[in-house]
C-alpha cells in the first residue's frame, strides 16, 4: 500500500515537473514564441486564399459582392429589386468582357503555336484578323460603362497590343469560394489636376469680348523659333483597377492589399509600365486608406471621383 502511495507521488512529482518545465520554456522567450505565431498566421493565411484567372463559374459569386457594395444594404423590397437590377447588368458586363478575353487568350495560343518567332505587334494584327475575336471585343466595348480606348478606336483598323491585356482576377478561399475579385483594364487617364491649376494660373485677365490668351514662355525672333511644349493629353491611357471588391465575410485579412500587390506585377510584366491607377469614391475612406498604405497618390479628383495612382519600381 505504501509502495503505491509512493509511486502515486512519485508519478504526480514528475508530472508538475513537467508542466512547470514546459511552461518555463514556453515564457522563457516570449519575442521568440510571438515571432513563430505570427510567421505560423502569415503562412496559414497565405494558404488559406489563392490568387486565379476568373472563370465563368465565379460570375454569380463575383456580381453578388459587387451588387452588395454598389447599394444599400436594405432589406425592403425596393433596395432588393434595385440590387438584383444592379447585379444583373454587373453580370452582363463582366461576362462579356471574360468571353472576349478567353476567346482572345485561346487565339493567341494558337497563334504561338504556328508562329514561334511572332512579335507582339504580329500577334496582334493576327489575334484581329479572327472574326470572332473581334466580335467578341466589340460585344464587351458596347456593354461596357468605362471610358475606356476601344471608345476611340475604330474596330475597322488593328489595336495596340496594350489593349488586348485585359485581366479578370479571383480570390478563392480554400473551399474554393470566391472571396475577392478585380479587372485590370486600359483606361482613360484623367487630366492632373495640378497641372490644370497651373494653366489657369498663367492666363491673363482681360476683357470679355477679347479673346483669351496665355503668357508666352519664349519669345520667337527671326533666326529662332518659340519652343512649345505640349501640354498634357487628355486621351491617355494607362493600366487600370477596376471593380476591386472583397467578401464582407472577408474583410481585413490582407485580401485587397495582395490583390493591389498583384496587379502592380501583371502590370509590370505584361504592360512594362510601372504605374497603375484606379478610381475612388470621395466617401468610400476605408478604401482610400487602403490605396494611401499601398502607396497610391491622388492625382485627379473630379466628378466626385478620386483618381489614384501608384508609380514605383517592383521590389
Amino acid at each position: 500500500m505504501r509502495a503505491t502511495c509512493c509511486l502515486c507521488t512519485t508519478i504526480l512529482f514528475i508530472c508538475s515537473l513537467s508542466v512547470v518545465n514546459s511552461m518555463a520554456i514556453q515564457t522563457a522567450n516570449p519575442r521568440t514564441s510571438l515571432f513563430r505565431a505570427k510567421s505560423t498566421t502569415n503562412t496559414l493565411m497565405k494558404k488559406r486564399f489563392r490568387i486565379r484567372r476568373t472563370r465563368q463559374e465565379d460570375l454569380e459569386q463575383i456580381c453578388s459582392m459587387l451588387a452588395q457594395e454598389s447599394t444599400l444594404l436594405s432589406e425592403s423590397w425596393n433596395d432588393r429589386m434595385h440590387r438584383l437590377r444592379v447585379k444583373s447588368i454587373l453580370h452582363k458586363q463582366i461576362m462579356h468582357r471574360l468571353q472576349a478575353v478567353e476567346e482572345a487568350r485561346r487565339t493567341a495560343h494558337r497563334v504561338k503555336q504556328q508562329y514561334t518567332e511572332c512579335t507582339d505587334e504580329e500577334t496582334c494584327h493576327l489575334l484581329w484578323s479572327n472574326e470572332t475575336v473581334r466580335k467578341k471585343i466589340e460585344s464587351a466595348v458596347s456593354n461596357s460603362q468605362e471610358r475606356n480606348a476601344w471608345q476611340t478606336r475604330g474596330f475597322h483598323q488593328s489595336p495596340d497590343p496594350e489593349m488586348l491585356n485585359h485581366c479578370l482576377l479571383s480570390v478563392e478561399d480554400h473551399n474554393g469560394v470566391i472571396v475577392g475579385f478585380t479587372e485590370i483594364a486600359w483606361l482613360r487617364r484623367p487630366f492632373p489636376t495640378t497641372s490644370r491649376g497651373s494653366i489657369q494660373q498663367d492666363r491673363v485677365l482681360v476683357p470679355a469680348d477679347v479673346l483669351d490668351f496665355t503668357i508666352p514662355s519664349c519669345e520667337e525672333t527671326d533666326d529662332s523659333y518659340c519652343h512649345i511644349e505640349d501640354q498634357p493629353d487628355e486621351t491617355k491611357f494607362a493600366p487600370a483597377i477596376i471593380n476591386l471588391v472583397t467578401a464582407s465575410s472577408h474583410r481585413r485579412m490582407g485580401i485587397a492589399s495582395r490583390l493591389l500587390h498583384f496587379c502592380h506585377l501583371y502590370t509590370l510584366a505584361h504592360w512594362r509600365c510601372s504605374e497603375i491607377g484606379l478610381y475612388v469614391h470621395h466617401e468610400n475612406e476605408q478604401a482610400k486608406l487602403t490605396y494611401l498604405r499601398r502607396g497610391f497618390s491622388v492625382v485627379s479628383d473630379k466628378d466626385g471621383l478620386l483618381y489614384m495612382m501608384l508609380k514605383r519600381k517592383c521590389k
